[in-house]
Parts: structure tokens; sequence; C-alpha cells
């Protein structure tokens, strides 16, 4: 008997917080209290003719004249805040002679002028490249950023023929009020909700644009917001051991190592053998990769055999891990299929056990096991 079976179709392609600085405004050196008091001491010397020590002979030491204390300074209540020294809309608190930044989301600095980013690469903005990425990753992708890039500018203005000023901005910004450019977070804007999302997976805002993110184990796909699984498998690009049969997985593979090469063929039965004739024909080995919440119902598999010698087939489920979101049932006479019934999240690893008997007015011809094992990614693309 000729066994044929068949997979799902090929692969598919595809916080910041609120973080509070300290910014301390530099205060004028002045002269330390004992230093003025030396400095009059010598003042007063010379007042009384000499170099500040002893008198010379005969001589009496001349009264210091009576100069009256110096007048403080009036107290004046300067607002540090004045200059607006927060940048990208951060609020300014005044000080005695400092104030304080409490920076929005995403941004740090003394001066709220430092994009937060969830990853920490090191050399950040080191040669003109700048570290992006999720928290969640084991590593952060550097892409090309020029480092004194602001997401606030000047707008362009120009004079018109009635003495009227209009003032416009780059592409991406929006003239917001005080004459300020500020760049649009096209990232907030749409990509939490479903029906604007513009990034499959993640989105960076960047100054006046935004860039799409992919998790490791993907690629970004040529429209810029897809990502794409890479195979590690083709690509020799994982760590199975040789024996090990590498087994490409979306967003990352897997290395099995089979109990017999894929498909094991029973040995020929002694006659007076019965144990023998009950045990399968044959065992084959099947590994699935699987997105998250895939939608259901849906084919996984395929058991058919061509060459049919008995009069009816029957599938069944006989074992494994994960039964509860799987059914079996017969597409045709000779076909019959093993359908996902539940969405699953991921990662996860689901086992199935099938069994293809195969009959001649009722007594058992034969039977083969497929062993079925799914690996379903973290990620729903």
């Amino acid at each position: 008997m000729l066994l044929a079976w068949k997979g799902p179709a090929g692969l598919w392609q595809g916080g910041r917080g609120t973080q509070y600085v300290i910014g301390v405004s530099p205060i004028p050196p002045g002269m330390p209290e004992q230093a003025a008091g030396t400095q009059r001491g010598a003042a007063d010397a010379e007042a009384a003719g000499g170099t500040g020590g002893c008198p010379p002979a005969g001589h009496a030491r001349a009264p210091a004249p009576a100069f009256p204390p110096p007048e403080p300074p009036p107290e004046t209540s300067m607002d540090d805040c004045s200059s607006n020294p927060c940048a990208n809309s951060g609020t300014c608190v005044d000080g005695n002679q400092s104030y304080t930044c409490l920076c929005p989301p995403g941004w740090s600095g003394p001066n709220c002028q430092s994009p937060i980013y969830s990853c920490r690469c090191l050399g950040l903005c080191y040669g003109g490249w700048g570290c992006f990425g999720d928290s969640a990753w084991p590593c952060c992708s550097c892409l090309p950023l020029p480092c004194n890039t602001s997401f606030s500018r000047q707008p362009r203005c120009a004079e018109g023929r009635s003495g009227s000023r209009r003032c416009s901005c780059d592409t991406g910004f929006q003239l917001r009020a005080g004459g300020v450019c500020q760049d649009v977070d096209e990232c907030q804007l749409y990509q939490s909700s479903p029906q604007t999302r513009i990034c499959l997976h993640d989105c960076l805002n960047l100054p006046g644009s935004y860039r799409c993110l992919c998790p490791p184990g993907y690629l970004l796909h040529a429209d810029r917001n897809a990502c794409e699984d890479v195979n590690e498998c083709a690509g020799k690009q994982h760590n199975c051991t040789q024996g090990d049969l590498c087994i490409n997985t979306f967003g990352g593979h897997r290395c099995v190592h089979p109990k017999c090469p894929l498909q094991c063929e029973r040995n020929p039965c002694p006659m007076d053998s019965r144990a023998c004739q009950l045990a399968a024909n044959s065992i084959s080995f099947h590994y699935l990769p699987l997105q998250a919440n895939r939608t259901v119902p849906r084919v996984l598999f395929k058991m058919s055999t061509t060459r049919f010698l008995g009069d009816s087939l029957r599938f069944t489920i006989t074992g494994g891990r994960g039964q509860g979101v799987f059914a079996v049932r017969r597409s045709d006479r000779q076909t019959g299929e093993l359908l996902l019934t539940s969405p699953v999240a991921g990662p996860a690893t689901l086992e199935v056990e099938l069994e293809m008997s195969e009959f001649s007015h009722k007594v058992l011809l034969g039977k083969h096991i497929f062993k079925v094992t799914a690996f379903v990614s973290p990620y729903v693309f």
C-alpha cells in the first residue's frame, strides 16, 4: 500500500513610559565669602598706607575708614521657565535658580530632548545610526538615523505682497500654537486600531515619518509594512546538529530527532504472531508550522492511500497532546483530514496521533499511524 500525505500550503508572508527628568540651570559663578573678606582686608591695609603688615616705625596706623556694609541686592523672582527650555511638549516647573522638565512619554534628558527607545544598543547614535527595537526582543536593530534629528523644528515662512506672513512645515510635521512645527506621530494615530493599522507588527515614530519593525526571525517585506518569515533551515542559519531534522517555523526553527527517518515500515509478520498482525503497518512523522490564532476550522493535514485493497477506511485520533483543538473528518472515500477546531495562542507545541485503518468485510487489513506535531508561533503572521 502506498501512502500520500499533504500538509498546509506554503508560508504566509507575512512603550514608552513617562519619565521625569530634572534639569538644573547653570548658576553664575560667584566669589566665595571667605575670598571676598580677604580682598576687603587687603583694601583696608592699602587705605592705611601699608601693605597689610605692621606700620613703619614712628607711625601710627591710621584708622580704617568706616564703610557702611553693602546693601544686599533686592530679591527678584526670576522665572527660569520663561525661555521655554523644555522641548517636545515637556512641562517646565520653575525652581530656585533652576527648573525641572516633566517629559512626556517617549522623551528624556534635562530638556526632554532625547527620544527613549525600548532597547538599548551599545553606541546609541554612534556614527549616525540609531537603535530601535522591542524590549522583549533578544536584540534590536540599528537603523540609519542622524542624531541631530528633532521632533520639532522651525517653520518656513514667507512674506506676502500685502504684508501678510505665511508659514508651512515639512512633510510629516504640523504647525502648532507658538509657531513651531511639531512631528505628527503616525504610530500613535493609526497603529492602535485594526482598521487603520499601518504596520503588521510594531511601529516606530521618526521625525516626519515612521518605520515598521519586525520581530526576530522575520524580515521587513518590500511593501515596508509587512513581515515575512526567514527560513533558517534553507539558509543554513540553524543550530541543529548532525542527525537532527531542521523544521522551519514562523519566526524561528526547531531541531527534531524522529525515532526513525520520517516513516517506519513494519517487517513481515510470522504467521502465528497475532500481536504483530495487529500492529501498525507503518508509522510516519510530520511537523507543521502554524501561526497563532488562526481562523477555524482549518485543514492542517490530509491522509490518503493510493492503493485501496479493502472496502472501507476509518480515520481516528488515538492520542497526543492538545487533542481538544483537533478533529478528523473524511473528505472523500480514500482521504481523511485533520482539522484545527479552535484558535491557539502561541508559542505552543501540539501533538496528535492519527490512525488510518483499512477494512474488508469488517476485517482489519492494516493500519497506518501518523504522528503530527504542530509548532505554533507567538505571532499571527
